[in-house]
């Protein structure tokens, strides 16, 4: 099971119950930077992207198949 739990501005990924990140979004303030220093793709700081809005699911290396997918507000 992969979970993703974003509460506030924490968010915290987890698989088969073995946490794999966990990061405050209010503290990435350079664009295409986390707040562990690594870079990234998004080209703002990750504290001023939106708190509401559509969530998309993709990946990056070809077709990929969900199942049991849920969305639930915490």
């Amino acid at each position: 099971t992969y979970d993703i739990k974003a509460n506030g501005s924490m968010i915290t990924v987890t698989l088969d119950g073995e946490k794999l990140y966990e990061f405050d979004l209010s503290k990435g303030t350079k664009a295409n930077f986390n707040p562990d220093g690594k870079r990234n793709i998004i080209s703002m700081p990750l504290k001023d992207l939106p708190k509401k809005g559509r969530i998309g699911i993709q990946d990056w290396l070809g077709p990929v198949e969900f199942r049991n997918f849920r969305i639930q507000e915490l």
